[in-house]
């Protein structure tokens, strides 16, 4: 029975996702939500570069939460590794990934930027 609950298990998490993204996305995706542009072409430049702006921060906001919940995770698997080396060695690597994506948020904004720039001229 247990082998049975294991195995199905994958597949009721999908379903649950599935559902949860079915009931979700459509408010969310609702034309209303949609901030408009004024001038169409040969519009002014500067409203789509504060939507840009606005957009990098909601991201560089959820990174950071994501990287917090990695280097919790990282370090508690660190912890518990007993002197295991896959394990330690499991966590230290979890660790690397959470710096390098705390440089990638850090610096997302100058990136961001550039394309922004290069995009004007």
């Amino acid at each position: 029975m247990k082998k049975k609950v294991k195995s199905v298990l994958p597949y009721f998490m999908v379903i649950g996702f599935m559902v949860t993204l079915g009931l979700v996305a459509p408010e969310m995706a609702s034309a209303s939500q949609i901030p408009l542009i004024k001038g169409g072409s040969g519009g002014d430049v500067t409203d789509i570069t504060q939507l840009l702006q606005d957009w990098i921060t909601q991201i560089r906001i959820i990174g950071v939460v994501v990287i917090v919940i990695a280097l919790i995770i990282a370090g508690i698997i660190i912890g518990i590794s007993l002197g295991n080396a896959t394990k330690r060695a499991l966590g230290i690597a979890a660790m690397i990934a959470a710096v390098i994506g705390i440089v990638l948020v850090m610096k997302a904004p100058d990136l961001a930027n550039y394309f922004i720039n290069q995009s004007q001229t």
